[in-house]
């Protein structure tokens, strides 16, 4: 069997399709920016985790600005963030998203807070 790639400690980082399938455990206040929806990422996936407790913003997801993050119950709105914010967030709290090729990503997997950047 083959083993996961997990990034520890992992701080702000543009990710790239090359990256599919890994497992980003977020430094305190982390962003980590996906690449765009396209026919060359749909079906990517990464696996992002709360690896230290935040005072502050937290960890963030970003879409690019034409895309959004969607599921969970989660408004589907472009250029929003996804947020474990500081104020909710423990660690473990983790998200799994896939790349829909079209307009963005979707939440396969969800444990703890989450929520939508204002």
């Amino acid at each position: 069997a083959s083993q996961q790639a997990v990034n520890l400690a992992a701080a702000t980082q543009t990710l790239t399709a090359a990256q599919s399938g890994q497992r980003f455990v977020g430094a305190v206040d982390a962003v980590f920016t996906l690449p765009a929806a396209s026919a060359a990422t749909k079906g990517v996936w990464y696996e992002f985790e709360c690896g230290a407790l935040s005072t502050g913003t937290g960890l963030s997801i970003s879409p690019a600005a034409a895309d959004h993050i969607r599921g969970n119950g989660l408004t589907s709105v472009d250029n929003k963030d996804l947020i474990n914010t500081g104020a909710t967030d423990r660690l473990g709290d983790s998200v799994d998203l896939y790349c829909d090729g079209v307009d963005g990503w979707v939440i396969s997997g969800i444990v703890g807070t989450f929520a939508k950047e204002a």
